[in-house]
C-alpha cells in the first residue's frame, strides 16, 4: 500500500476509534452491576479482577493504537516546516499512546486510589494523555491560518477548542467537594462529554483527510 493509501486507511481507523470508544465503555458499564456512569470515571471499569476488566483494557490498547495511527496520517500530510500542524498531530499521538494504550497496560488499582505502582502509573499516563489532547485543536487552528485547504475547518476547530476547554475546567472543578456538594458528583458525565467533543473533531478531521488527501493539504 502506498503512502496515500495508508493515510486514507489510518484516517478511517481514527474515525472508527472515535465512533466506538464511548459505546464500548457504555456497554461494559451496563454489564457491570452498581456502576454509575454519571458519577464514576471510565477508568473504574479497568480495575484488575473486576468483571470485564480485561475486555476494557484490551479495548483501550486497541483504541489507543488506532489513535496513534490516525495521528500518523496527519503527520504524513504536511511538511516539517508546518510546526503548529506537527505539534497538534504529536499531541494527538501522545493522547492515544498515554490515555489509550497506557491506561490499558496500567489499569486502575482498587478504588482508583493510586496506592499501588500500577495504579500510580495509571493516574500519570491518563493525566498526561488528557492534558496533551486539550490544546491540540488550538495548534491545528494556528496551522490553518493561511491554508485555504483547511480554511472551512478553522471556525469549527476553534469552537471545539473552546467547548473542550470548558468541559475540562468543569471536570477539574467537579472534583472539588464544594462544587460537588451543590451539583452532585457528575465526574463520569463530564469526562464523557469532554471526550465526545474531541471525538466529533476527530471524525470531521478524518473525513476531510480521507476525501481530500489527493488534493495535497498543507
Amino acid at each position: 500500500m502506498n503512502k496515500t493509501g495508508l493515510i486514507r486507511a489510518f484516517s478511517l481507523l481514527g474515525i472508527c476509534a472515535a465512533l466506538l470508544d464511548l459505546p464500548v465503555i457504555s456497554i461494559i458499564g451496563l454489564l457491570r452491576p452498581h456502576y454509575d456512569p454519571i458519577e464514576r470515571f471510565a477508568s473504574v471499569l479497568g480495575i484488575t479482577g473486576r468483571p470485564y476488566s480485561m475486555i476494557i483494557s484490551g479495548w483501550w490498547i486497541l483504541y489507543g493504537t488506532l489513535i496513534v495511527l490516525f495521528s500518523c496520517s496527519l503527520l504524513w500530510t504536511t511538511g516539517k516546516e508546518y510546526r503548529y500542524w506537527w505539534m497538534g498531530a504529536l499531541l494527538i499521538m501522545i493522547f492515544g499512546a498515554f490515555d489509550g494504550i497506557g491506561s490499558g497496560v496500567f489499569p486502575c488499582d482498587q478504588g482508583c486510589a493510586g496506592k499501588t505502582l500500577v495504579g500510580k502509573i495509571h493516574h500519570v499516563v491518563s493525566t498526561v494523555g488528557t492534558v496533551a489532547l486539550l490544546p491540540a485543536p488550538l495548534f491545528m487552528w494556528l496551522a490553518w491560518r493561511h491554508d485555504p485547504f483547511w480554511w472551512r475547518c478553522r471556525t469549527f476547530t476553534l469552537v471545539i477548542q473552546v467547548v473542550g476547554a470548558l468541559f475540562f475546567i468543569a471536570l477539574i472543578l467537579g472534583k472539588s467537594e464544594v462544587v460537588s456538594a451543590y451539583f452532585g458528583k457528575v465526574g463520569g458525565l463530564l469526562q464523557r462529554m469532554f471526550y465526545l467533543v474531541y471525538y466529533v473533531w476527530f471524525i470531521a478531521l478524518g473525513l476531510k483527510l480521507f476525501r481530500s488527501v489527493n488534493d495535497g493539504p498543507g
